[in-house]
């Protein structure tokens, strides 16, 4: 995992994101859903929002976040700047609840939202700007969560390992997980307390086309011509055949950098 400095602006205001965004068309949406892991309520309990708060989820994409806070009583409003994603998200949690926008103008009025949370997201954004703008749409004392999910497998089976090399040599300069350049733009800005670091361990049950799908999610897989990512997938599908890989149980951690509004 490592944080990237994020591409210059321009017109556009999803490709200024970074080029790798666009790999989030309609296949990696579907994948999305079907190979991420979720929002256990041991993760949404370490986000350490009052009950019925208003809470914004900042780059939503398909709803994982958004809809699990709205199942646990939230009253949530989503912004979510790629077509795709956020068609699914509207039917996860509503059209009205379903903004398009990006972190960097964000579509809400002032001090609107008692938390705003970012996941698996906030490398993406234009930090400095998108500090500002959850500054002005939180209210005084607003909580702000950030939080990345990644595998946390010690003693992985040869055919993850195997396949997770692989995956990081297609990286390339694909963002990711963000720590200090995250703090940095917090403590920048000047009017947040200073960011407090938390970790929660999970479980994802998954199994092969669950691992395939989780693939097809990436970005950077998106991002591929057709015949190579088709390739690349096929190639995937039969080492998971061979190692015959059924119903698996893949430990996750959730770290978690929340701080408040000043």
């Amino acid at each position: 995992m490592r944080a990237t400095a994020a591409a210059a602006c321009t017109t556009d205001p999803v490709a200024h994101l970074h080029r790798n965004v666009d790999g989030f068309g309609e296949d990696a949406a579907e994948a999305y859903e079907r190979g991420r892991a979720g929002f256990p309520p041991v993760v949404l309990d370490a986000l350490g929002l009052a009950p019925g708060s208003r809470v914004l989820d900042l780059a939503a994409g398909t709803g994982l976040l958004a809809g699990a806070l709205q199942d646990a009583g939230h009253d949530v409003v989503a912004v979510e700047p790629m077509p795709a994603m956020r068609s699914r998200l509207a039917r996860r949690i509503g059209e009205r609840r379903t903004l398009d926008g990006t972190a960097e103008a964000i579509p809400l009025p002032d001090a609107t939202v008692d938390a705003v949370v970012v996941a698996d997201a906030f490398h993406w954004f234009d930090g400095p700007a998108a500090v500002a703008e959850i500054h002005r749409v939180l209210r005084p004392d607003g909580r702000c969560v950030l939080v990345w999910r990644a595998a946390e497998w010690p003693d992985a089976p040869e055919w993850w390992r195997r396949l997770w090399a692989r995956m990081d040599r297609l990286r390339g300069d694909h963002p990711g997980f963000v720590g200090d350049q995250g703090r940095g733009a917090f403590d920048r800005h000047g009017g947040f307390t200073a960011l407090q670091h938390t970790t929660v361990d999970f479980d994802k049950t998954s199994d092969a086309e669950g691992m395939l799908a989780n693939l097809r999610s990436i970005s950077y897989v998106g991002l591929l011509p057709e015949n190579v990512r088709r390739a690349l997938l096929d190639d995937v599908r039969a080492d998971l055949k061979d190692a015959r890989v059924g119903t698996f149980v893949e430990p996750q951690r959730a770290h978690l950098w929340a701080t408040r509004r000043r």
